[in-house]
C-alpha cells in the first residue's frame, strides 16, 4: 500500500473512532450544558455498560447490538438515581464539592468492579470481530464500522429529540435560562433528572459500542473520561455541535499521531492540541 493510501486509511480510522468519541463527549456535555455540573464518574458509567454487555453476551448469548437497549436503559436508571441521591443535594455548591463527590463515585464504582470481576482484561469475540470490509485498498473492521454507524444514528436521534420534542425543547429552555423556564411551567428538577439520565444513557450506548473494538477492564473508563473532557473543552463546554466536532477532531488527531509519530505518543499529541486550543480559544472552537 502506498503512503497516500496509508494516509487515507489513517484518516478513515480516525473518523470511525471519532464518531464514538463524539457520543461519549455528548453525554458529558449535555449534563454540563443544562445543569452546569461535571460528572467525573462518566468513564466508570461507560465501564459498567461494557461489563453489562459482556455478561449478556457470555451468559445469555446476546449480540452486543441486541443488548444495546437494555444497557442504555440500565445506565439511564443509574444516572437518574445518581442525580436524585448524589447530584441534587450538591447542585449549586462550589465546584470542588462537585468534583470530590463524583470522584468518590468514580472510586466506588471502579473498586466494586475490581472486587467482583478482578482486573483481568476481557474481550468480546463476536462472529464478525475478524471481518474486514474492503473499499478499494482501504480496509475497515466491521466492528469499527458498526460502532461508528450506531454512534452516528444515536447522535442524530438525540439531536432530533432536543430540536423536535416538547421535552427536548424544555431541556434547551432550562439550559438557556432556568428561572424563566420555571416561570413558564417547566419542572426544572424533573428536567435535571432526565438530563443526567440522558447523559448517562449516552455513556451506556458508547460502552456497548466500545466492546466491539476495545478490551474490558475496571480501569478502562479512565482514558475515555479524560478524552471526553478534552473533547468537550476543545469543542466548547456545553455545546452540542462542539462535542461532535471535538470528537472527530480528537479521533483524527489520535489516528494521525499514531501514523506520523508513533502510537505510544498519540495521547501526548492529543494533549498538545488541547493546550493549543486553550491558548487560542479558551472557550473552545464553538464555545461562546
Amino acid at each position: 500500500m502506498s503512503w497516500g493510501m496509508l494516509f487515507l486509511q489513517t484518516i478513515t480510522n480516525g473518523l470511525l473512532i471519532g464518531a464514538v468519541y463524539a457520543l461519549i463527549a455528548l453525554g458529558l456535555n449535555v449534563i454540563y450544558g443544562v445543569m452546569d455540573f461535571i460528572n467525573f464518574a462518566h468513564g466508570e458509567f461507560i465501564m459498567l455498560s461494557m461489563y453489562a454487555t459482556y455478561f449478556m453476551f457470555v451468559l445469555l448469548g446476546w449480540d452486543p447490538l441486541l443488548s444495546l437497549p437494555i444497557s442504555m436503559l440500565m445506565l439511564f436508571g443509574l444516572g437518574a438515581i445518581s442525580e436524585i441521591f448524589l447530584v441534587k443535594p450538591i447542585l449549586g455548591e462550589r465546584m470542588v464539592i462537585q468534583v470530590f463527590t463524583t470522584y468518590g463515585l468514580l472510586l466506588f464504582l471502579r473498586n466494586i468492579a475490581t472486587f467482583f470481576w478482578s482486573s483481568t482484561w476481557r474481550t468480546l469475540p463476536t462472529s464478525y470481530s475478524d471481518v474486514v470490509l474492503s473499499l478499494g485498498e482501504i480496509r475497515i473492521s466491521l466492528g469499527y464500522a458498526l460502532s461508528s454507524l450506531v454512534a452516528l444514528i444515536f447522535t442524530i436521534g438525540l439531536y432530533m429529540f432536543f430540536k423536535k420534542t416538547d421535552t427536548g425543547i424544555a431541556i434547551r429552555a432550562t439550559s438557556q435560562d432556568r428561572e424563566t423556564a420555571k416561570l413558564m411551567g417547566v419542572d426544572v428538577n424533573k428536567i435535571y433528572m432526565l438530563t443526567f439520565g440522558l447523559g448517562s444513557a449516552c455513556a451506556g450506548v458508547a460502552g456497548v459500542l466500545l466492546t466491539l473494538v476495545y478490551p474490558i477492564q475496571p480501569e478502562v473508563g479512565e482514558i475515555f473520561c479524560v478524552l471526553s473532557f478534552v473533547i468537550c473543552v476543545v469543542g466548547g463546554m456545553g455545546n452540542f455541535m462542539g462535542a461532535i466536532l471535538g470528537g472527530f477532531l480528537i479521533g483524527l488527531t489520535e489516528s494521525l499521531a499514531g501514523f506520523l509519530v508513533a502510537p505510544a505518543y498519540k495521547h501526548i499529541i492529543v494533549f498538545i492540541v488541547f493546550i493549543i486550543t486553550l491558548l487560542i480559544r479558551p472557550k473552545g472552537l464553538m464555545g461562546k
